[in-house]
């Protein structure tokens, strides 16, 4: 068969607890064959990246550090 993998990212600017908590159970109760969660990263020189900059919302914005 095909196998499913799931990528879920969290630190989205809609995120919420309530959304958060209702992402992870349904991480946890689907048959999801393989899971990856990431933490939103505002990547330099991405738009993203510039609108956090400008709304100084990035404690680094060095990735090395």
């Amino acid at each position: 068969g095909i196998a499913v993998l799931g990528a879920f990212i969290f630190g989205l600017d809609t995120d919420t607890p309530l959304t958060i908590a209702n992402r992870v159970e349904y991480m946890l109760n689907s048959d999801i064959d393989a899971m990856q969660a990431s933490i939103l990263t505002p990547l330099p020189g991405t738009p993203l990246f510039n609108r956090m900059v400008a709304e100084d919302r990035l404690i680094h914005k060095n990735f090395p550090e």
